[in-house]
């Protein structure tokens, strides 16, 4: 069994996000207060430790979200960041869409 090193649990989450500002829209498939999994076809571009931006639309907020991440994790799927800088009104809106949808989106298998 793989050591799970998450802060804290994640849920499924499949929604748009871009990364760097880039044209390509990818999905995001989990994500948690500290971090998420991103999918891509293409995931030799990103290195361990690189920190990159990541442009999204939250479904329960009003404005797109900005945040900053680092990535953690890279495979042949996509790659996995850890949330970076989230202060303010994105760290209210990670917490508040994960609160809100961890009560309606199943816990993915361990």
């Amino acid at each position: 069994m793989e050591d799970d090193r998450r802060l804290t649990p994640r849920i499924e989450f499949h929604h748009d996000v871009i990364i760097n500002r880039s044209r390509k829209v990818r999905k995001m498939k989990n994500f948690s207060k500290s971090g998420a999994f991103i999918l891509t076809d293409d995931s030799s571009q990103f290195k361990m430790g690189n920190k990159i931006s990541l442009f999204m639309k939250f479904p329960l907020e009003e404005k797109p979200t900005i945040m900053h991440a680092q990535v953690t994790h890279i495979d042949e799927e996509g790659i996995g960041v850890k949330f970076v800088d989230l202060l303010g009104r994105n760290e209210e809106a990670v917490e508040y869409n994960f609160e809100v949808f961890r009560g309606t989106l199943p816990l993915p298998e361990t």
